[in-house]
């Protein structure tokens, strides 16, 4: 049977996964002690007997009976990455057997009836031809950008758990570089007149990307995650321009099925933990 969506599903995953993974990476924790002090930086090493924190540059080390709670433990993470990612591989999984299905609450788009026939649906099939390559270049800048935050992330989380703080800060100044790339890429295209919206949505959600990492090597926490919600709300308005597009210039119905059923995923997904437009 022919994967229907597939594509576009896929990078989308990349790219929420890495946002996600990235997002968790760059908070920063509060440490309650049962002194009830409460000290607030960023855990660079955790062990079963105590945690290590860079407080303003200055490592500082809390044994685990002193402490009553620390919001950013490996098992309390601010966004469940295990859970999502799950959801969204089980929900492209079920997309490929039937569309209809594609996860609990979402059903397939293609009950509604978007292409014209006739001379309507030939002059639709001839704009989506002259638009695709476009389409497919950013399309890989979004995913490129989704796997250089999953790298970061693990990679960074690795260097953490050593305590080599160097480390931490050289791959999340490497990610940021890498962003700033794809962001000049998107600066120097000519998208085509009638998808320059969608491609505004685009740059902003990277520039978020950018303010993500930005925010962490400075340890502003609630600034990383505005900036997460906002880079999530970037890509739900970038998808909704995009199909309006599709809708409106008669682009082939399986195209306008799969952006419809990706928004929808997303919906379903990340509503419960992100406030969507």
């Amino acid at each position: 049977m022919v994967k229907r969506g597939g594509v576009s599903m896929r990078k989308t995953i990349t790219f929420i996964s890495g946002l996600i993974l990235i997002s968790n990476f760059c908070f920063a924790e509060t440490i309650a002690l049962k002194s009830g002090k409460t000290i607030e930086g960023e855990i660079i090493e955790q062990t079963e007997e105590y945690i290590k924190i860079d407080f303003h540059g200055v490592p500082l080390t809390y044994y685990m009976e002193d402490i009553e709670n620390a919001s950013g433990l490996v098992s309390q993470a601010p966004y469940d990455f295990e859970r999502l990612r799950a959801s969204f591989e089980g929900a492209y999984n079920e997309s490929s057997e039937e569309s209809s299905r594609l996860t609990p609450g979402v059903k397939d788009d293609s009950r509604f009836s978007y292409s014209s026939s006739g001379k309507d649906a030939t002059q639709g099939s001839n704009w989506y031809a002259g638009v695709k390559g476009y389409l497919i270049k950013i399309e890989k800048i979004v995913e490129a950008a989704g796997k250089i935050q999953q790298k970061t992330a693990i990679l960074g989380q690795q260097a953490k758990q050593k305590g080599d703080a160097q480390s931490v800060q050289r791959e999340l100044n490497h990610a940021k570089d890498q962003v700033i790339s794809y962001i000049d890429q998107l600066s120097i295209m000519k998208p085509p007149a009638e998808l320059k919206g969608y491609h505004m949505s685009i740059m902003q959600m990277l520039e978020n990307n950018k303010a993500i990492i930005t925010a962490g090597l400075g340890g502003r926490a609630a600034e990383a995650m505005s900036h997460t919600n906002n880079t999530v709300n970037l890509l739900m308005e970038s998808l909704k321009k995009l199909k309006a597009v599709y809708i409106q210039y008669n682009a082939p119905q399986e195209e306008i099925v799969k952006t419809g059923n990706t928004i929808k995923l997303l919906q379903v997904i990340l509503g419960p933990v992100i406030p969507l437009i």
